[in-house]
């Protein structure tokens, strides 16, 4: 999480917790037990979060373990589409030689 980041979800927490200010020490302790954590996943869990509880996050709330959470990277994301893309054509493949193929061989 980039300070950037945090700021954004700084200004989301005062505006859905009014009571909730942040001062420049609270604010450097937020950023640093959070700036190893994804923004995405922190972000996800206080959507949550809020949807639930009346009372401000702690940071322990939204902290995320990117260790035990890893969030896919784009490269690992494509390799995926990749695969899943070279299966799909070879399906297309496989049928479309079965449709092809003379009635006297057996069909599936």
């Amino acid at each position: 999480m980039i300070v950037e980041e945090l700021k954004q979800l700084l200004t989301k927490i005062s505006t859905a917790y009014p009571g909730v200010k942040f001062s420049d020490a609270k604010a450097e302790l937020w950023y640093e037990a959070l700036k190893d954590c994804d923004c995405f996943l922190v972000e996800k869990k206080f959507s949550s979060y809020i949807q639930q509880n009346f009372y401000p996050p702690k940071i322990a709330d939204l902290y995320v373990n990117t260790d035990e959470n890893p969030a896919p990277s784009i490269l690992e994301k494509i390799n995926q589409w990749e695969r899943e893309g070279e299966q799909r054509i070879e399906e297309k493949r496989d049928k479309k030689r079965r449709e092809n193929a003379p009635n006297w061989i057996s069909r599936k």
